[in-house]
């Protein structure tokens, strides 16, 4: 027992001795001196060599993982003003003389460790002339290792800046490329191949364009059907960016790898069926001939069943392609409740997803509109329901979506279903249309007032057409209509003066300044 007490009594309250002392205060001596050291090289390095602009920033990438074979190299640059990723750089210059393959692969492995960890790296000003030569003798060599290396360093480059990837168009990559594709290397190669074109493409027309005239396409239509999934999906994204333009030319070629991609619409890949479905989309934007096709054939109903996938990238692009065919085929769109496309909608738009949701509400305004069958369709169907549900939705796009498809179902033209529509309590949806929105919005409720207003009085007319007008009034319909007059958009204005003027009198003006807002909201019949 005496023995543990005195062994406790030692261990407790321990101090350090006169040398742990002394070897803790040499240590931070020498970690603050590196610091120091570390500071001063910085401030040094304020200005670039004259040959090159200089790099603006601080780039965080330690000196210490840079292999030990490139330290003395990087070394032999004596300009102190150049930092370390700049020397580096600078190195590329010197690979197609470099005789020993180590140094090279060993310096392109650092550059890739460089491009992958800093993220707001300047290629513009890293990448001049000098390095895009360079790298273009890289990819002229016969080394399958040193060629993947720099195809990745070239894709992350022209990716961030479209200068560089304009001065590898000037040195004739795009040629080289297809050399490579067409030589058939390995799939690495191919995959990154078709990434460098993609990131040449970029948001140019002028790109675009001339990958194009280079034939590029010959070889992405055939490895489209390649069974190496990477590749697949590379000639996919190529085609994509090709097609993502808002001005497309090239009907005949656009046309042509359109038919070669249907097929991968029943890919269980959902990033193929993905890329698929929106190259189709871009096409069928621009092109009769395909709407048609998609139109009268079974691809409609194929499209139509991916409402149903889990992915809602793949849901919204199936969505966007039956609204490109729909806007072509107004007066056909019976056909799409024929396929059952209510049942289908009202199931979707219960979604939580809300792009989703803005989507169909969008795809269901197409189809109401100019077709009193499918309004009647949607007034038997338990779909007007959610419709008017989302009215109210907290959400600006499905708010304003909801109120359209109201005001397309009042502006029909039959009487019988205009019956229906006012069952409904439209006109407390219409006034509350008139507030806030924008103009867009105000001019569609407007129109559908109008029209509503138009076939009530030439319906009824006494006592039944004054409570018509008092229950308006009742909704402060008077007050929006004159907060219409103050709009910025003359269409808003004229519309207002017009519903004012023709429906109700001075008599009915002045009776808008009595107390009739105590006057109870009951629905309107005709009956």
């Amino acid at each position: 027992m005496e023995d543990k007490s005195k062994v406790r009594s030692e261990k407790f309250q321990q101090t350090p001795t006169h040398c742990e002392l002394k070897q803790s205060r040499e240590f931070f001596a020498i970690n603050l001196r590196k610091k120091k050291r570390i500071e001063n090289l910085n401030k040094k390095r304020a200005t670039a060599n004259p040959d090159y602009a200089q790099i603006s920033g601080y780039f965080i990438f330690p000196i210490e993982s840079i292999p030990v074979i490139l330290i003395s190299a990087i070394g032999e640059f004596k300009n102190t003003k150049l930092n370390s990723i700049q020397r580096l750089f600078l190195l590329t210059e010197l690979i197609p003389k470099a005789k020993a393959p180590i140094i090279i692969s060993s310096l392109l492995e650092t550059l890739y460790e460089v491009t992958e960890k800093s993220i707001s790296l300047p290629y513009n000003e890293i990448f001049h002339s000098n390095q895009v030569i360079a790298f273009m003798k890289i990819l002229k060599l016969n080394d399958v290792y040193l060629k993947i290396l720099s195809l990745k360093i070239i894709y992350k480059a022209c990716m961030k800046s479209l200068d560089v990837a304009n001065r590898f168009k000037e040195n004739m990559i795009i040629e080289e490329i297809i050399g490579i594709i067409n030589f058939g290397y390995n799939k690495d190669i191919k995959e990154y191949a078709y990434k460098v074109i993609k990131s040449i493409i970029g948001d140019s027309i002028e790109n675009r364009d001339y990958v194009i005239k280079s034939g590029i396409l010959e070889n992405c239509i055939k490895d489209i059907k390649n069974p190496d999934i990477n590749i697949k999906l590379a000639c996919f994204w190529v085609l994509r960016k090709l097609v993502s333009f808002d001005i497309l030319q090239y009907k005949e070629i656009c046309e042509k790898f359109f038919y070669c991609i249907l097929e991968s619409l029943s890919s269980d890949n959902n990033e193929i069926l993905y890329s698929a479905l929106l190259i189709v989309f871009y096409i069928s934007k621009s092109f009769e001939n395909v709407i048609n096709f998609i139109y009268t054939t079974d691809y409609l109903k194929i499209i139509m069943s991916f409402f149903n996938n889990r992915n809602h990238e793949i849901v919204v692009v199936a969505c966007k392609i039956v609204g490109n065919v729909i806007e072509n085929y107004k007066e056909k769109s019976m056909l799409l409740v024929d396929y059952g496309i209510l049942n289908i909608i009202l199931i979707v738009i219960k979604n939580t997803n809300s792009e989703v949701k803005c989507e169909f509400f969008l795809l269901l305004r197409k189809i109401l509109e100019n077709c009193d069958q499918t309004v009647k369709a949607v007034l038997d169907n338990e779909i007007i329901l959610v419709i008017i549900d989302n009215v109210t939705s907290a959400n600006y796009k499905i708010k304003f979506n909801a109120i359209v498809c109201v005001c397309c179902i009042a502006s029909t033209k039959d009487i019988g279903l205009l019956r229906k529509v006012l069952d409904f309590n439209v006109m407390e949806i219409m006034v509350k249309g008139l507030g806030g929105g924008n103009c867009e919005q105000h001019v569609i409720v407007l129109k559908a007032l109008h029209n509503i207003f138009f076939a009530v009085k030439n319906f009824v007319e006494g006592e039944k057409w004054e409570n018509f007008k008092n229950i308006f009034i009742d909704l402060d319909g008077i007050s929006k209509l004159e907060d219409m007059m103050n709009s910025r958009d003359d269409i808003v204005k004229s519309e207002a003066l017009n519903i004012l003027v023709e429906y109700f009198s001075n008599n009915q003006l002045e009776d808008s300044s009595l107390n009739l807002q105590m006057r109870p909201i009951t629905v309107f019949n005709f009956d």
